[in-house]
């Protein structure tokens, strides 16, 4: 059987990867002088880009529940025949991958 730990591990290493480049675009396209009231104009004026991120908020919300629960099955044994590191990968997945979303979002948001 095909092991998903690495594959998923290496999701992880590249979504990192992208997350740090788009934040560093970001950083780059607030100092070239962009207008702080007009991008918050911006922000709350588009109905996607606040649906968007309100969306990714309640994932994000709902994967650290899930994770809040798999840390405490691991501190009180519940469930043993659950594997926890899978589970975890797996959060820290989807975690990972909805910031990297909103960053997206945020950075087509200061492209514009």
């Amino acid at each position: 059987m095909l092991d998903p730990k690495p594959l998923i591990q290496s999701l992880i290493i590249i979504l990192a990867f992208v997350g740090a480049y788009f934040v560093a675009d970001i950083v780059y396209s607030a100092r070239k002088g962009r207008n702080g009231n007009l991008l918050r104009a911006r922000a709350f004026l588009n109905d996607s880009f606040l649906g968007d991120n309100w969306k990714l908020l309640s994932v994000v919300s709902f994967i650290f529940l899930i994770n809040a629960t798999v840390e405490l099955n691991d501190i009180f044994g519940i469930l043993k025949d659950v594997n926890l590191e899978f589970m975890h990968d797996i959060t820290v997945l989807g975690l990972l991958g909805c910031t990297v979303l909103s960053q997206y979002k945020w950075l087509r948001l200061m492209k514009r």
